[in-house]
């Protein structure tokens, strides 16, 4: 089997000429010596609470993962199960990456606890890609190399290193190319996930964990990133992922397996030795039958190999009896497990690790630490956000659309304004506007199976397999789950651990009926449970119990939750330089949010001077005035509607390098108000006043121009600080944007146009302070209205019809505005206090949003 697979381990180029990655020589990279990571009775539970608020809720515990215990060495380690088995779960405890709530047990590396941040050691691929579409690969790996190297490092040696990983990872021809986004066309899904794992590489982490790495990828793409991972593993590397399905040439390539039934183990040991493990328990993969889904197929009881007969008077259209008879297999499974030599082994290991040690269920703390500085850290936050955000168009030409249809609407409604009292009306009608890598996945073909080194199987968060990936078959085989020929073995584990395999060795009960959700879901779990019973009662379970014991004898075991530390490589600085470095990149290459929403700036300008151009100093130009001042404040508060997507687009990026150590929370936000408050809302908001002030014909002086400018840019400020607040924790743009549309339709109502403010009751009066467009839209009042003559065309001694006013101060002064200096100057600062009230809210929901699954 070693000969099969070095067979199919190719020597590393770019490209070949059928467009399959070739690779680079192995011969000259470097061996890295990969942890072994130990995992002892892990065990995880959440409580799930049920019924109406305002009634007693009844809360119940459902355990997830069931006293996992064996060992991943280096090489290529698989976990399995069916869907719900736990496998993601069980990842995510051995990478420090599951809430501790819940979790007891404890994971060690190399026999000694986990360090506090060792999700900043190690490397996790996530199931989606997470690396910044508009960027390019090898600006990808620059920002992973500048924030998560120390600074000790040099820029020469970063830079080495980064083409160093592009050619190992044969991306040579793609590294000056974009990723891709929805609407920029980039890479392959291999190219994609490729850089993915890179992106994790840099730090040359002792284990390396993916979850469901081939996700998405067709059988030929799944099987070149399979080859990479077992050509690192061969390496030294430990590599731990989680599948669900692989092809038979996939699973070949495990070197252990672990498979899990409803969170219980039925196997962990070798992978090439599954396959006799489930033959010996009765069990037995026909020929050609790919592993994968042979075990699946023993888990889900669908495996003609079951080593126990179904009960006879079962109808299988019975739900609850089906799922009862899944239960038995299950049980069955964990019970073979248990007792067979892999259990023994595993537990004599586990044995040896704590040694003259005594060993505790405490869990330990979490921490994630960063190594390089806050200003690092914003620098390339920074610049990788304003970078995405220029080349994302959605964040540009659609808001700069909004801006002209609303600009082109509004202008039609005040078009063509009289000089009478009539603008009231109008006014009104306007207000209604070398790595140990584990990694998670599903069902992968035969191709894909082969390559994992190890395999763990999970059903319903428990083992029913845990061990060498090549063995998984033998393991079902001999707890008699056979697969048949031609079977892929994914399928088959899922067909067993569902309680559908035609392998399984005894029979359903006879009178049940499977049209019966109760009696099928009773079935399934007998199945489960039947796994679980034979894997733990298996030589593979008993191996992995042995190994852990090793790593832990000598050493207190605790079950205490760990902590979450995150620890940096580089300093706030350097983070902050990268950070800002990478967004405005991302944000210039996207012409989308950049030059296009500039230019319907422009437009929307020219299109609103055009409908007030050259107002005049009388009664109409008073009316006028008041409709273009009253529109400019309440689209500024519109507009920034788009910051709503600012956090939500990136959570998951944001999430995986924060926990990652790749920045701190302070520097990515920043970037990120940097980026959106110089782009999207300085410039416009200049570039507006410049073209739309002296077109309409506003008060001709440079004080006054400037102060126009300075309030519009502080509304667009604000309005963008509260959209961030309520945005923040969402992670449904449509959602923030409802809460932001009432948000600001309810300000309107108390910016002082639609209603005269000093005549509203008072226990409604206060919501005026609360109102953005009033401080606003007073401001500009105040900077239009004040020495302004508006009766040029009376006569000195002439009478004034009723309601109309001469100067700007007694309508000012009618409306109920202070409008002395201070009187000014207190809207600007209601509304910069207000800005930074609401971005130090969006900056805590973001501190302390949740950030483990």
């Amino acid at each position: 089997m070693s000969e099969q697979l070095n067979s199919q381990n190719p020597e590393m180029e770019d490209t070949g000429t059928n467009g399959t990655p070739k690779y680079e020589s192995i011969g000259t990279a470097k061996s890295l010596q990969g942890s072994t990571v130990s995992f002892h009775n892990i065990h995880y539970k959440v409580t799930q609470r049920s019924g109406c608020l305002c009634m007693k809720r009844k809360t119940t515990t459902k355990d997830i993962l069931v006293d996992l215990n064996g060992l991943m060495k280096p090489g290529l380690n698989a976990i399995m199960g069916a869907t719900g088995s736990g496998k993601s779960s069980f990842l995510d405890v051995l990478a420090a990456r599951k809430d501790p709530a819940g979790l007891a047990g404890e994971v060690l590396i190399d026999g000694a606890p986990q360090p506090p941040n060792f999700k900043c050691l190690s490397g996790y691929v996530v199931q989606d890609d997470v690396v910044m579409g508009t960027l390019t690969v090898r600006e990808n790996f620059r920002f992973s190399a500048a924030l998560r190297l120390p600074s000790s490092i040099s820029q020469k040696e970063k830079e080495d290193k980064v083409n160093r990983l592009i050619k190992e990872l044969g991306l040579t021809k793609v590294a000056d190319s974009r990723v891709g986004t929805q609407l920029i066309r980039g890479i392959s899904g291999g190219e994609r996930k490729r850089t993915n794992i890179g992106m994790e590489l840099i730090i040359d982490p002792p284990v390396l964990f993916l979850d469901e790495p081939t996700t998405g990828l067709d059988a030929s793409t799944a099987n070149s990133v399979l080859l990479l991972l077992k050509r690192m593993s061969s390496h030294g590397r430990t590599i731990i992922l989680s599948i669900h399905q692989p092809r038979y040439s996939i699973y070949r390539l495990f070197d252990s397996l672990t498979l899990l039934v409803s969170g219980k183990q039925v196997y962990h040991g070798p992978a090439q030795s599954a396959l006799d493990y489930f033959s010996n328990i009765g069990y037995t993969c026909e020929p050609h039958n790919n592993p994968a889904d042979f075990f699946l197929d023993v888990i889900n009881g669908d495996s003609t190999a079951i080593a126990f007969d179904r009960i006879k008077d079962a109808d299988d259209s019975d739900p609850d009896r089906v799922t009862s008879s899944r239960q038995n297999i299950e049980d069955h499974l964990v019970q073979e497990y248990r007792g067979s030599q892999y259990y023994g082994e595993s537990k004599a290991q586990l044995e040896r690790i704590t040694m003259n040690r005594e060993y505790s269920v405490k869990t330990p703390s979490r921490t994630i630490t960063y190594n390089t500085s806050f200003s690092t850290q914003f620098r390339w936050v920074l610049k990788r956000t304003f970078t995405n955000l220029i080349l994302n168009p959605q964040t540009s030409f659609a808001q700069i659309g909004v801006t002209v249809f609303l600009a082109v609407i509004v202008g039609a409604i005040f078009f063509g304004v009289k000089n009478d009292q009539s603008g009231l009306q109008n006014r009104c009608v306007m207000s209604s506007h070398g790595r140990t890598i584990i990694l998670s996945i599903h069902q992968p073909r035969y191709s894909i199976y082969r390559l994992f080194d190890s395999l763990t199987l999970l059903v319903s968060g428990k083992q029913v397999y845990h061990g060498p990936a090549q063995s998984a078959l033998d393991y079902f085989s001999n707890i008699g789950y056979t697969c048949e020929p031609h079977n892929n073995p994914a399928d088959f584990f899922l067909d067993v651990i569902n309680g559908d395999s035609t392998a399984i060795a005894f029979d359903r009960i006879k009178d049940s009926d499977d049209s019966d959700p109760d009696r099928v879901t009773s079935s399934r779990q007998n199945i489960e449970d039947h796994l679980v019973q034979e894997y733990r009662g298996s030589q593979y379970y008993g191996e992995s119990k042995a190994q852990l014991e090793r790593i832990t004898m000598n050493r207190e075991y605790s079950v205490k939750t760990p902590s979450r530390t995150i620890t940096y490589n580089t300093s706030f600085s350097t983070q902050f330089r990268w950070v800002l470095k990478r967004t405005f990149t991302n944000l210039i290459l996207n012409p989308q949010t950049s030059f296009a929403q500039i230019g319907v700036t422009v437009f929307l300008a020219l299109i609103v001077g055009a409908i007030f151009f050259g107002v005049k100093n009388d009664q109409s130009g008073l009316q006028n005035r008041m409709g273009a001042l009253f529109f400019i404040t309440t689209n500024q508060c519109f507009s920034s509607l788009s910051s709503a997507e600012l956090f939500i687009t990136e959570r998951k990026l944001f999430i995986h390098e924060y926990i990652s150590g790749y920045y701190r929370v302070s520097v990515y936000f920043l970037c990120k108000i940097l980026s959106d408050i110089i782009t999207l809302r300085t410039l416009p908001a200049i570039v507006f006043s410049c073209v739309a002030y002296f077109m309409i014909g506003f008060k001709a002086t440079v004080e006054a121009f400037f102060l126009f400018m300075l309030t519009v840019a502080l509304v667009a400020y604000t309005a963008t600080a509260m959209t961030m607040a309520i945005s923040a924790d969402q992670s449904v743009v449509a959602i923030a944007n409802i809460f932001m549309t009432i948000a600001f339709v309810f300000m309107m109502i108390f910016s002082g146009l639609l209603v005269n403010l000093p005549s509203i009751v008072e226990w409604l009066a206060w919501f005026q302070y609360l109102s953005i467009p009033r401080y606003g839209l007073t401001a500009l009042q105040i900077n239009e209205f004040v020495g302004l003559q508006l009766c040029g065309d009376i006569p000195l001694n002439g009478t004034l019809p009723p309601g109309m006013t001469c100067t700007g101060e007694d309508f000012l002064k009618n409306q109920g505005i202070d409008y002395t200096a201070w009187g000014l100057w207190q809207n600007h600062v209601a509304l910069a206090i207000m800005t930074v009230i609401f971005l130090a809210i969006a900056y805590f929901k973001l501190r302390f949003i949740k950030k483990f699954t």
